[in-house]
């Protein structure tokens, strides 16, 4: 791995520093997003691959997990109940899909 590195410092190739940093579409791909409200919002939480460059030039974007801010158990309660009721709705079209509901 060691020499891995020697070889890209040599070839002027670098590691991104991602995490903390402010989601940037030109280095990062987001793969997964954490709610919180402890870091501003479209913060670099977590790397799940690093990004590599050449001089200014991505080799490879960072695929990073991005900070979106949290949702009270309120909102929770809500979002359950209203995807609670979209499947009921859902099913009840199957059903009359089929013919079992007059």
């Amino acid at each position: 791995y060691q020499r891995l590195l020697d070889l890209f410092k040599k070839w002027n190739i670098r590691q991104m520093k991602a995490v903390g940093e402010p989601f940037d579409p030109h280095l990062h791909v987001a793969v997964d997003v954490e709610h919180t409200n402890d870091l501003p919002p479209n913060t670099v939480v977590a790397e799940q691959r690093k990004g590599y460059l050449l001089g200014n030039q991505v080799l490879r974007f960072a695929e990073v997990i991005v900070a979106k801010p949290g949702i009270s158990e309120d909102e929770v309660g809500e979002a359950e109940k209203a995807e609670l009721g979209m499947e009921k709705r859902r099913e009840r079209t199957l059903w009359e899909e089929i013919g079992f509901v007059d």
